[in-house]
Order: C-alpha cells, then sequence, then structure tokens
C-alpha cells in the first residue's frame, strides 16, 4: 500500500486516538493533529517498518500505539522545555530532575509521599503490582490499595491526594 492509502484506512483510527489523548492529555487539536501527521508519514517513509504483521496485530493498532507514545513523548518533552526554558536535545536527567524537584515543591506533604512511593517503589508495592498484572489502572488501584494498607488513608483522602497531583502535572 502506498501512504494515501495507509491514510485513508487509518484516517479514523487517528482521529479517534487523537481525540482521547486530547481528553487526557489536553491540547490544541489542530496542532496534535499535525504532529500526528508527521510522525504518520515518517512511519510509512521508513523503508524498513518495524510493524511486524507476524506478530497478530493489525497495522492499525499498531499505528496507533506508536502514534499515541510519540505524542505522549512529544508532551513530555515539552513540559521540560517550558518549565526549563531548555531545548529539547538538552534535556536529559538533570532537567527531569530539576522538574520533579519543582513539581514537589509545589504539592502537599501527602502528595510528596505518593511521588515518593513512586519513585522508590517498595518490593512490597512491586509485588502487588506484579501479581495483578502491572496494568496502568492495576497499578493506580495497587497504590490505592498499599496507600489504604500502610498510611491508613481513606479512599477519599487518595483520590483527592491523585487529583492534585494530576491538576499539577
Amino acid at each position: 500500500m502506498n501512504p494515501e492509502e495507509l491514510y485513508i484506512e487509518a484516517k479514523p483510527i487517528l482521529y479517534s486516538m487523537l481525540h482521547k489523548f486530547i481528553r487526557r492529555y489536553g491540547g490544541d487539536f489542530e496542532e496534535l493533529l499535525s504532529l500526528c501527521h508527521l510522525h504518520f508519514m515518517e512511519i510509512v517513509r521508513k523503508t524498513r517498518s518495524p510493524y511486524q504483521k507476524e506478530k497478530g496485530s493489525q497495522f492499525t493498532t499498531w499505528l496507533r500505539l506508536v502514534l499515541w507514545y510519540k505524542l505522549q513523548n512529544d508532551r513530555e518533552k515539552e513540559i521540560l522545555t517550558s518549565c526549563k526554558n531548555l531545548p529539547p536535545e538538552e534535556i536529559g536527567q538533570k532537567g527531569k530532575q530539576e522538574y520533579l524537584t519543582d513539581l514537589k515543591d509545589s504539592l502537599s506533604q501527602e502528595a510528596k509521599s505518593v511521588l515518593s512511593l513512586i519513585l522508590n517503589t517498595p518490593e512490597e508495592l512491586v509485588e502487588m503490582i506484579q501479581q495483578k498484572g502491572g496494568y496502568n489502572k492495576r497499578v493506580k488501584k495497587c497504590l490505592e490499595d498499599f496507600l489504604c494498607l500502610h498510611y491508613h488513608w481513606s479512599r477519599r483522602k487518595v483520590q483527592r491526594v491523585f487529583r492534585e497531583i494530576q491538576e499539577n502535572l
């Protein structure tokens, strides 16, 4: 298939993925659509595509996941760049650490405790996550259970702290 045919096939999935991305992270639709188109063209123009039909996924499913992760990566670079006014190529571990330090300074003590748990995950929490399969929704649930069990927080308090962290990101 040529790139135009691939785009026609993938366009509904691309738009659906983009709307979900905006609902989750926010952003300007037109700007993100342009980034999606740019990433799409980079992917289909590669002479050796990393897509492997033998692994059982459809091209459109694979494309949606690749574009989602590329947009997340672009978003992370934009956040780090805007916080530290550094060009993306200069953002390294130091930039991320400074961003996390600034983030921690703006949070309550409870939210700092949750961030500390995420950054320095105790073995017991890792085991809980692995027992549940390790998916993102389950990680959040495991973290919530861990805070209720070991910190004696109510579910309401845990949700409030999660909301605080999300609003500051």
